[in-house]
């Protein structure tokens, strides 16, 4: 029914938040050490965006993650601000596998 999903969902909030957050703190980590690409960090909710300096560099990055198996969304409207759309089931395992990959990522797109 549908007063049972909402109730199982509210279960998942918790565990949410708190992978948001660490998901979180990873991506701030990933902008400061390369802010000659990253110009910043957006966030709503479980929802985070990277904001690239140029549309370029953040197609590269979308590409670059899809080639390492992560998959994140290019915004037609801004290539600039890949989107991280992280599933409400998100575990620590998870989240450091994509701060590695995106560092990777980062680290070719630099050098």
């Amino acid at each position: 029914t549908v007063l049972r999903a909402i109730e199982e969902t509210e279960k998942l909030l918790p565990q949410a938040r708190a992978m948001g957050d660490r998901l979180g703190h990873a991506v701030d980590e990933l902008a400061a050490r390369h802010p000659a690409l990253v110009r910043g960090v957006r966030r709503t909710g479980l929802l985070w965006a990277l904001d690239f300096r140029d549309e370029l560099a953040g197609a590269f990055f979308v590409l670059g993650l899809f080639q390492r198996g992560v998959i994140v969304v290019a915004s037609a409207q801004n290539l600039a601000v890949p989107k991280l759309y992280p599933p409400l089931i998100l575990e620590d395992e998870q989240i450091a596998e994509f701060a590695e990959k995106a560092e990777e990522t980062l680290r070719s797109m630099a050098g």
